[in-house]
């Protein structure tokens, strides 16, 4: 099931996990231990996974909370480290899904939990499993107060997160430590473009871009290259808006290369998405530079990129919305550029797509 999920094949892996469900079920009948229960959360959780990256939402949420109770009732039995570990993995992807459903408020109690759990778990222990476990739940507690309009709340857990991932890269050196630095800068950096500070954002996304060619350069698969792919888009978008203009259009052009190949690789949602935002902010960079063909081009390419989204993906709205906005910008091009027969196409389309 695992495998299938990290191929993207999502039907096969459901089949699996639930396969693997009636297997859990029945062994929690015949004994109620702390890890048959433990054992049945996990597996619920992989279904939840696997229904909200289809987009069943209603079916994930069902998932996620059952499994967190088990979890809940491990660690109340056992008391043992490892299931204090594993509950906060499930607090923290409970959180994940309400963020990722725009539930925020919903999202807030079990992101805080976690980082209340993980805090208790690096003092009692100070191993590198709490620490980087802490590390993550910083930032993402930040990242969902950063959502909830409470920036200068987020700011001292970023930080925190900053600090925690740079000591353990420099004291164990380890993948798993290193690519979660990299995504920690470009989270920072992220922020720093929020508050329009352009200098700021710049320094932490050509941090995160070595971090992530560093990280190529040790294990290429679709993760780490999905991670050197957006650090590029990141520093095209950056060096836009400071009109670094030269800088701005290699970055687009490396990491639309990028995401390209790992589209073609994997067939991941989060995938399909940023080819569509790359063809896009090429398609703005050429605009820029007053190449209206070369940006009607990108855009047209960015639309035929979202072709395949349907109603059954997690978050549709949001594609939509960007489509949306993809024919209006087309539209425009078209007008500029005397084409006026197909920008009307592409405002009606537009109009129809909100529809």
């Amino acid at each position: 099931g695992k495998l299938c999920m990290e191929e993207a094949l999502l039907s096969e892996a459901e089949e699996y996990f639930q396969a693997s469900l009636a297997v859990r079920r029945q062994l929690l009948e015949e004994n109620a231990s702390s890890l048959n229960k433990k054992n049945l959360g996990s597996n619920l959780h992989m279904l939840g996974n696997v229904c909200h990256e289809a987009g069943r939402a209603e079916e994930a949420r069902k998932y996620y909370l059952e499994g967190l109770e088990l979890y809940r009732q491990a660690e109340r039995e056992s008391g043992q480290i490892d299931d204090q570990h594993a509950l906060s993995c499930a607090l923290d992807s409970v959180g994940t899904f309400y963020r990722e459903e725009g539930l925020l408020e919903d999202a807030y109690p079990y992101q805080k939990e976690d980082l209340e759990l993980s805090r208790r778990l690096c003092g009692q222990t100070g191993s590198v499993r709490a620490r980087r476990g802490l590390a993550l739940s910083c930032e993402k507690f930040a990242d969902l107060l950063w959502e909830m309009g409470r920036r200068e709340e987020a700011w001292p857990y970023y930080r925190e997160s900053h600090e925690q991932f740079l000591r353990l890269y420099e004291e164990t050196g380890t993948i798993d430590v290193l690519s979660a630095l990299a995504a920690n800068c470009s989270h920072m950096a992220d922020s720093y473009m929020d508050e329009k500070q352009y200098e700021k954002a710049l320094e932490y996304y050509q941090k995160a871009q070595k971090l992530a060619s560093r990280l190529c350069e040790r294990t290429e698969n679709v993760k780490t290259l999905r991670s050197l792919a957006v650090s590029h888009n990141n520093l095209g978008c950056v060096y836009s808006e400071l009109r670094q203009y030269e800088q701005a259009g290699a970055h687009y052009e490396e990491g639309l290369e990028l995401a390209g190949r790992v589209a073609g690789l994997g067939g991941f949602l989060e995938d399909k998405i940023n080819l569509v935002t790359d063809y896009d902010n090429m398609a703005c960079y050429k605009n820029e530079m007053e190449e209206y063909e070369e940006a009607i081009r990108y855009e047209q390419k960015a639309l035929k990129a979202g072709e395949p989204f349907g109603r059954e993906e997690k978050h549709f709205w949001k594609i939509r919305r960007k489509l949306y906005e993809i024919r209006v910008r087309t539209g425009k091009l078209c007008m500029r550029s005397g084409r006026l027969t197909e920008a009307e196409d592409y405002f009606r389309s537009a109009v129809a797509a909100l529809r």
